[in-house]
């Protein structure tokens, strides 16, 4: 079922009219923080530290070259899944994003609970 607005229009889903006010009451609150977008985190600079963090030569050439140019995520995806390290990709780019976290909340004055500790 749709919503109406005071025209009689439908422009909107009902669940959507139910969460407007919930989304008003945090976009005019000091109460929260906007979170980083996915303009601040930037994933080829993670992807690009793996490759060098990589300890065999070779591989690290090899995924440096997937990361050049036009493509480099499907490519930089298709040669970690082609070589068997997804586990060492993903753990890497998990502590990437934790760090990130770790930093926003330190600004933010905010403690930093980590889930995955000991």
């Amino acid at each position: 079922m749709m919503a109406t607005d005071s025209q009689g229009d439908d422009w909107q889903p009902d669940w959507a009219k139910e969460l407007l006010p919930e989304i008003r009451r945090v976009l005019d609150s000091d109460e929260f923080i906007q979170m980083p977008d996915h303009y601040e985190i930037n994933d080829y600079a993670i992807m690009k530290r793996f490759c060098f963090r990589w300890p065999e030569e070779a591989l690290r050439e090899e995924l440096l070259d997937s990361i050049r140019g036009t493509g480099a995520f499907r490519r930089f995806r298709n040669l970690v899944e082609n070589r068997g390290i997804e586990k060492d990709w993903y753990r890497f780019r998990d502590d990437a994003l934790r760090e990130i976290a770790r930093d926003f909340l330190e600004e933010e004055n905010i403690p930093y609970i980590d889930d995955n500790a000991g």
